[in-house]
């Protein structure tokens, strides 16, 4: 399954993961989804979230060489703006 965090997994399955010790195999866990039982391979420290943002040039012909530039240029602008510590 991988890494998960709180809230991604059904509660009862999620219960299972946080209580089974690293190495173990979990007790039998009845979901909506079936019966299920966990072999915990590994915990590691949660990474917290971060906050994105995305800035996007619409450009209509993207065959068109200038077009492209000029949108190039202005997210160029921009980067540079924001690295700058500009808001």
């Amino acid at each position: 399954l991988g890494w998960f965090t709180v809230f991604q997994m059904v509660y009862a399955f999620e219960d299972a993961a946080y209580k089974t010790p690293v190495g173990e195999l979990s007790e039998i866990v009845r979901t909506r989804f079936g019966y299920h039982f966990l072999e915990l391979v590994g915990r590691r420290e949660a990474r917290g979230e971060i906050q994105v943002a995305h800035i996007m040039v619409r450009v209509d012909d993207a065959s068109n060489k200038s077009m492209m530039q000029s949108a190039k240029s202005t997210i160029d602008a921009v980067a540079e703006f924001l690295q700058q510590g500009e808001h």
